[in-house]
């Protein structure tokens, strides 16, 4: 998605998120690449205040964190997201987050497991 479809999406996929509650729109609301990445997190925040975790919107956290290089922030809702729910996805994250550390080894385990849940979900 090109970046002014992302900044034109953006707050299209927030309101219809105030309406109806999607995991999917969750998970692209993390795909979207927009010049402000920290007001997208602070939004995502807020929807954190539901009393039951999400680990599709802790999974979106983590994403938008590493993509604002908020190493920590992201490690902490990656990990979070990984015990309630482990996805390819989350571990290609985690993957990414041990490759900006500076921890190839750590990153090569993570895209490893990556793998291995993908050809579970496709046996």
């Amino acid at each position: 998605m090109a970046a002014g479809d992302a900044t034109t999406a953006e707050p299209l996929l927030r309101e219809g998120l105030k309406y109806q509650w999607d995991n999917d729109l969750v998970a692209l609301y993390g795909e979207l690449e927009t010049a402000n990445t920290s007001q997208q997190i602070s939004y995502a925040e807020n929807w954190l205040k539901s009393p039951e975790k999400d680990p599709v919107l802790l999974q979106t956290l983590g994403q938008l964190c590493l993509r604002n290089r908020l190493r920590e922030k992201a490690q902490q809702y990656l990990e979070e997201s990984v015990n309630l729910e482990s996805s390819p996805k989350i571990y290609q994250l985690l993957g990414e987050l041990s490759t900006q550390k500076g921890e190839p080894a750590q990153a090569s385990k993570y895209y490893r497991r990556g793998l291995q849940l993908a050809l579970e979900e496709f046996s």
